[in-house]
C-alpha cells in the first residue's frame, strides 16, 4: 500500500504497483499461490519421557560444544605456535 505524501493529496492515474483493479479478482479459495494449505505433520510419535532421558544435561554439553567450536582456531594457532618454539629449540 502506498500513502501520499501530502494529507489529502492525492496522485492522479493508477499507481504502477497497484494491483488490476478493472478485473476486480481477489483470492477466495483456501489457496495462496497455488499452493496447498499447510499441514501440519509429526515426524515422530510420542515417547514417555524416561528418567534416564531427564538425568542427560543436554543444554550444558551443547554449551561446552559450541564454546570448543568458538575457540577451535585459537586453542590450533597456540598449539602450532608451542610446537614451532620446541622445534626451533
Amino acid at each position: 500500500m502506498l500513502f501520499p505524501k501530502k494529507d489529502g493529496v492525492l496522485k492522479k492515474g493508477l499507481v504502477n504497483d497497484s494491483a488490476d483493479l478493472k478485473t476486480g479478482d481477489q483470492n477466495t479459495e483456501a489457496k495462496l499461490f497455488g499452493t496447498a494449505p499447510y499441514a501440519l505433520k509429526l515426524r515422530e510419535k510420542a515417547v514417555k519421557i524416561t528418567q534416564a532421558m531427564k538425568d542427560v544435561k543436554v543444554y550444558d554439553k551443547l554449551r561446552i560444544e559450541r564454546v570448543n567450536k568458538y575457540y577451535k582456531g585459537k586453542r590450533d594457532n597456540k598449539k602450532k605456535e608451542s610446537e614451532n618454539k620446541e622445534q626451533q629449540k
